[in-house]
């Protein structure tokens, strides 16, 4: 199966994309070094593949008390 994974080097993401792998499944990470979903063409390069699953994990956040300083910007 062909998956793509957003957000693949967060904290779910990282574990969903080993997971995958280990079932035997051909998985594509976006990473946000590589792509910026604010920008609507960022996703263009992927145009050319048909995936099976698509997982959106991206989020704006870190760790601690972020979601306290950035109240419904999430």
């Amino acid at each position: 199966m062909k998956c793509l994974v957003s957000g693949a080097r967060g904290f779910l993401g990282k574990h969903l994309v080993k997971k995958l792998r280990g079932l035997g499944h051909e998985v594509t990470e976006i990473k946000s070094s590589e792509c910026d979903l604010t920008v609507p063409t960022s996703l263009d390069q992927f145009d050319t593949t048909t995936y099976d699953r698509i997982y959106h994990l991206a989020a704006w956040t870190q760790a601690g008390d972020f979601c306290l300083r950035h109240p419904a910007e999430q």
